[in-house]
């Protein structure tokens, strides 16, 4: 039976500063990125990076806009 389930944003601080996103697209996203040649890696990496930046990057540092989502279930 479901007890409780919550949805609430998390903002998680990328570490490495400038580097962040890029470094987040090269854990995340690599199967992807390592497919394309290097000149056209590097400028999808830039335009994410530009069209994200008004959002996510907050003073020195990119901010990741996870969601999570909790429930809690007992088995009957």
């Amino acid at each position: 039976m479901l007890e409780l389930a919550q949805l609430f944003d998390r903002p998680t601080k990328q570490e490495d500063g400038e580097q962040g996103l890029r470094n987040w697209l090269l854990m995340f996203c690599r199967d992807m990125l390592e497919s394309l040649p290097d000149e056209t890696r590097s400028q999808v990496i830039e335009r994410t990076e530009a069209k994200a930046r008004d959002q996510l990057f907050k003073g020195d540092c990119w901010v990741a806009d996870y969601r999570r989502l909790r429930i809690v279930a007992l088995k009957s």
